[in-house]
């Protein structure tokens, strides 16, 4: 079985060696050097992929791959090939799809996820808005990041 789809939004090597493939419209796909496996949504399992349209991936300090997908951030558990969802609209009120570009961890094991509207925290048992829009705002998509920097020298404070 081959890649179901021909556009590859992202991709990570897990500390195994398998890349694993957010596609549009395909799915997540596992590519071990051999075959392909894909994993898709499936309206009548809760557990599965959340949408198979993927805009971001990303393996934290534990390996655990974060998906991220329209209005959704989701965990899969790689032993039962399940995935356990953060829907990011519960945490805000806005009608329009949220869009996960880019998905980060800092030296505290926080996730942070740059979306079409605005960043997302999740740290455990909690999802935080920074860009929560506010009634007078014009521009309701205010905040948009789709790409970070890490500075592995740290921010100095200018004063010392």
């Amino acid at each position: 079985m081959g890649l179901h789809s021909k556009r590859i939004h992202d991709l990570v090597e897990d500390e195994y060696g398998f890349l694993w493939l957010g596609t549009r419209d395909g799915g997540l796909v596992k590519y071990d050097g051999y075959k392909f496996k894909s994993f898709k949504y499936d309206p009548v399992d809760s557990n599965s992929l959340a949408d198979d349209d993927i805009h971001s991936l990303f393996l934290d300090n534990q390996n655990t791959l974060w998906v991220g997908t329209i209005n959704t951030i989701s965990i899969f558990d790689k032993t039962s090939e399940k995935f356990i969802h953060f829907n990011l609209k519960e945490h805000i009120s806005t009608t329009k799809n949220i869009l996960p570009h880019e998905i980060v961890q800092d030296s505290l094991d926080t996730l942070w996820i740059g979306t079409s509207y605005g960043i997302f925290q999740i740290s455990p048992n909690n999802v935080k808005n920074f860009d929560e829009p506010q009634p007078n705002q014009i521009d309701k998509n205010s905040f948009n990041l789709t790409h970070y920097f890490t500075n592995p020298e740290k921010i100095k404070d200018p004063s010392n």
